[in-house]
């Protein structure tokens, strides 16, 4: 759907692009931007239908125009404007000829003889282009003589050529053949007539054949014959062998070995002959610059020389500066280097210099600026430009959208063209992903929402939309179990994605609490790549939670090589030495090395921790605590963290409220349970509720050996619980990390080395 979207884009730019060089009067330009249209979308009725209207205003291709008509409504019977059209080819009306008794006067041909004095005349003023004037000396000569099948046949031309009066010439080129049924120039002239002009291509191409019969030796015949053949229809095997006769019988014939070149060129598999024709024709007129173009492209598609053809592309420039498809074509060429960039805008410049409104131009030198050259300001500009004359436009509304959002940040403005482009168009998906991408990020999480879904109900296998759409829903709207969903369809359309599968990871670390199913899928991320520094620094995060700390000081001193100007890879480095039994001050002065780089809430909060409980330097944690609250409000840990300070210090009322805001933000935790119970043990004041936050907290875990570790240690001093101590112990030991010094981080927990500052009585 995606890619039929994209065509139709296509054909209704280039269509405008026909429609702009018609009004300009570039009648060679629009007819081949309106072929090159059908081209891509050969059953677009709306390209027929344009094709039709540069035909009928070019002499000599009123009856190719019918067809292109005919076409249109074949594709939409109900095109009406096709209809009026086509009819009005035909329905032109004509007047009747001179019945003056005396002919006009011309006293300078007085010596002549009436009928040669008239024929005299009648072409000396067609040679001074007075089509009228020599109208009426034909018309006298007939008079004169009305059996002359010459002069009809001189008359028809003339009104079907220079007066586009074609039924008229119609009935005198049938005249002229009644007088001489072997009159083959009166034959081929009509069939020329009625099949370029009057839309009758099937009846002009047999009165062609018959001249041809008449007369097989008059390449002129031959040549119009292929043209019609291929062009009103599309019989190139055919229109190959009447242009090569007539190039037989006149080597000098430039425009058939030009169309005999093209007929080659199109057919396909006839490089070597087509390559011949043009060359040929070239050489017979070094200006032709329909032969240049067509060589070039020749060059360019399928002999795979581009220096080539950009050669004859800059000489077509040459000779015709305005030659709008040239230089779209050389553009494109300068675009594939970045050596050459400048001269690529070079040519969209000179295209828009000739035409201001070509909205085409402009959006390609908008991209060109956009993605190629990072001139932002300068793309900006030259879509806004073609937005004047194009405002419905859902491309560049799009383009620009994607510009002002994700490059330049100005996401307010982006929303306004992102909205634009999905109301013009609201069956194209992406864009209705960059608008939930837009949404993201002013904060609109439900439109945005809405956006991402809206784009895959248009396209469900769209990977970009499911994976946006995973990263909304688990990093701002705390949705998991869609979240994972959404990213598990993402990497099923793309199995190579790494950075779904970490997220994945991340959920099942970070929210579910499944360390093992994280570990696979981080390990599995280093497969697919192994130096992928995201996957390492979530193993070594990772291991931590696990209590592996060599593991985890493994994968954190990859991370620290790898980005030594990061601080989080300086706190996650001294973090897991720590754990390590690393020396105090080593470890001191890598925390204070990551917060020099980076003072973020996880630098200050572990930073803290460690001045908490591995220092007892109660000040400065809690300067480190209360800077991590500055960084993030939602973290629960912090305030049970504060809680200690603030328990230590003698606060305990504000103590048990930082206690209390744990649970508030977090109240499924176990870890929060956990830590509210530990508070309410030390305090002595509420047993009961104590254990009672204890036992939840192994509720909310049952797999994690830390609540049960820290029941155990409490029933230990309670009166008569030794059995229930012990039974949670085991528990405990069965649940907990190998190697882990359990006894030591029981100590830590259960009587931190902090409480020996405590103050009572404040």
């Amino acid at each position: 759907m995606a890619e039929l979207a994209d065509i139709i884009k296509s054909a209704q730019e280039f269509i405008m692009l026909a429609e702009q060089q018609l009004r300009d009067d570039e009648l060679l330009e629009a007819e081949n931007t309106a072929r090159a249209v059908i081209a891509i979308a050969p059953r677009y009725a709306p390209a027929w239908r344009a094709l039709g209207d540069v035909l009928s205003a070019v002499p000599g291709k009123r009856a190719e125009a019918a067809q292109a008509y005919s076409r249109a409504l074949e594709y939409d019977p109900s095109d009406q404007n096709s209809i009026i059209a086509r009819d009005a080819l035909s329905d032109r009306e004509t007047s009747a000829p001179t019945n003056a008794d005396k002919g006009p006067g011309i006293p300078q041909l007085a010596a002549l003889g009436d009928k040669d004095k008239y024929i005299a005349a009648a072409r000396s003023s067609e040679a001074a282009e007075r089509w009228k004037e020599a109208k009426e000396y034909w018309e006298y000569v007939l008079k004169i003589d009305p059996s002359d099948t010459w002069v009809w046949s001189q008359y028809g031309h003339l009104l079907s050529v220079h007066l586009h009066d074609y039924q008229a010439s119609e009935t005198a080129f049938r005249r002229a053949i009644e007088e001489d049924p072997t009159d083959d120039w009166a034959w081929g002239k009509l069939g020329i007539m009625l099949a370029d002009f009057l839309g009758k291509v099937p009846e002009g191409q047999e009165y062609l054949r018959e001249a041809i019969r008449l007369d097989p030796t008059e390449p002129y015949y031959h040549g119009w014959l292929g043209w019609s053949l291929y062009r009103q229809s599309e019989n190139f095997v055919e229109a190959e062998k009447a242009l090569k006769e007539a190039t037989r019988l006149l080597p000098g014939y430039q425009w058939a070995f030009f169309h005999l070149g093209y007929v080659q060129y199109a057919i396909g598999g006839k490089v070597k002959e087509a390559k011949a024709s043009f060359e040929r024709a070239l050489k017979l007129d070094d200006t032709d610059t329909a032969s240049m173009f067509y060589l070039a492209a020749l060059y360019d598609e399928q002999l795979d020389a581009k220096s080539k053809a950009i050669q004859l592309l800059e000489r077509l420039v040459e000779i015709e500066r305005d030659h709008s498809p040239a230089r779209y074509k050389l553009a494109l060429h300068f675009e594939e280097s970045e050596k050459t960039f400048d001269k690529a805008a070079g040519h969209y410049k000179a295209i828009i210099e000739n035409d201001p409104k070509d909205i085409t131009a402009r959006r390609y030198l908008g991209a060109l600026y956009h993605e190629k050259i990072g001139n932002y300001q300068e793309a900006a500009k030259n879509y806004k430009h073609a937005l004047q004359f194009a405002p419905d436009d859902s491309d560049l509304n799009y383009r620009l959208g994607v510009l002002l959002g994700s490059d330049l940040k100005r996401w307010d403005e982006a929303v306004e063209y992102l909205k634009n482009a999905t109301e013009i168009s609201p069956d194209i998906e992406l864009g209705w992903a960059k608008l939930g991408e837009a949404y993201t990020s002013l904060g609109k999480l439900g439109a945005a929402r809405k956006s991402f879904e809206k784009a895959l109900e248009l396209e469900p296998e769209f990977y970009w939309a499911h994976k946006e759409l995973g990263y909304l829903l688990s990093d701002h709207m705390s949705e998991y179990d869609l979240a994972f969903k959404h990213f598990e369809t993402a990497i099923e359309i793309e199995p190579e994605d790494i950075w779904c599968r970490i997220a994945i990871g991340n959920i099942h670390h970070h929210q579910f609490k499944q360390y093992a199913e994280a570990e696979t899928i981080y390990k599995a991320v280093l497969e697919i790549e192994p130096e992928e520094i995201a996957a390492v620094a979530e193993l070594s995060v990772l291991y931590l939670s696990m209590y592996r700390y060599n593991e985890a000081f493994e994968y954190a001193s990859r991370l620290r090589i790898a980005y030594p100007d990061v601080g989080f890879a300086h706190s996650l480095y001294a973090c897991c030495l720590r754990y390590i039994g690393g020396a105090p001050d080593e470890v001191k002065q890598l925390f204070r090395s990551g917060l020099d780089l980076s003072q973020t809430h996880w630098n200050w909060h572990e930073y803290g921790e460690f001045l908490l409980y591995d220092e007892g330097n109660m000040e400065d944690a809690e300067e480190a605590i209360l800077s991590s609250l500055k960084h993030d409000h939602d973290c629960s840990t912090v305030y049970s963290d504060l809680a200690l300070i603030r328990y230590v210090q003698g606060r305990e009322a504000e103590a048990r409220q930082l206690c209390e805001k744990t649970l508030e933000l977090e109240p499924d935790s176990a870890e929060a349970w956990r830590l509210y119970g530990r508070f309410l043990w030390l305090t002595g004041e509420d047993v009961t509720t104590a254990e009672q936050s204890l036992e939840k907290a192994t509720m909310l875990a049952p797999d994690s050996f830390e609540g049960w570790m820290m029941l155990a240690e409490f029933l230990k001093v309670q009166v008569d619980r030794d059995a229930e101590a012990t039974e949670a112990e085991v528990k405990a030991l069965e649940l907990a990390p190998v190697g882990l010094d359990y006894k030591k981080w029981a100590r830590q927990q259960a009587n931190p080395y902090i409480l020996k500052y405590r103050k009572t009585g404040n």
